[in-house]
């Protein structure tokens, strides 16, 4: 048997509980090696010093005694009973979060796409701004019908 199996055994032996084959398996082990008797003989020394708690009886009729007097003390002054559970409270509350959800969401919803279509609008806007400034080419507007730049910019203002 190896040091390190046999420590863990030697408590289990002290108390009792080895079964016979182990126990005399640990003896000869105990016989051959000084270090596991050494540990051997100070956890015997350490039991020897603890003092192991005697067995408290309990006086006859301890049990039913104080069974009988709860049942007395049950009689004598019952518990304040407790409100009954609100079970119809529950589904009302979910129902009206859900309503106030989603009200607060169609406001919100509301207010925001005022604030993107009012952005776009005024992008768009600006776009139309530059676009007639820049690409509308107003220097071709004193040139004639049939020239280049008017059916240039004819097409972009979309005249035929």
């Amino acid at each position: 048997m190896k040091c390190t199996k046999a420590k863990k055994k030697i408590s289990v032996y002290l108390d009792g509980e080895l079964k016979e084959d182990e126990k005399q398996e640990l003896l000869n082990h105990l016989e051959i090696c000084d270090a596991c008797r050494k540990e051997k003989e100070m956890l015997s020394s350490l039991l020897t010093t603890i003092e192991v708690p005697k067995e408290i009886e309990a006086p006859p009729y301890l049990f039913l005694k104080v069974k009988q007097k709860i049942e007395h003390l049950k009689h004598i002054s019952p518990l304040p009973q407790a409100a009954p559970p609100l079970r119809w409270l529950r589904p009302i509350t979910v129902g009206l979060g859900l309503i106030v959800m989603f009200f607060l969401s169609s406001l919100t919803g509301n207010y925001l796409g005022k604030i993107i279509l009012s952005a776009k609008t005024q992008k768009e806007s600006t776009i139309n701004q530059e676009f007639n400034t820049t690409l509308r080419l107003v220097v071709f507007d004193d040139i004639p019908e049939e020239s280049f730049g008017n059916i240039y910019n004819n097409l972009l203002t979309g005249k035929r």
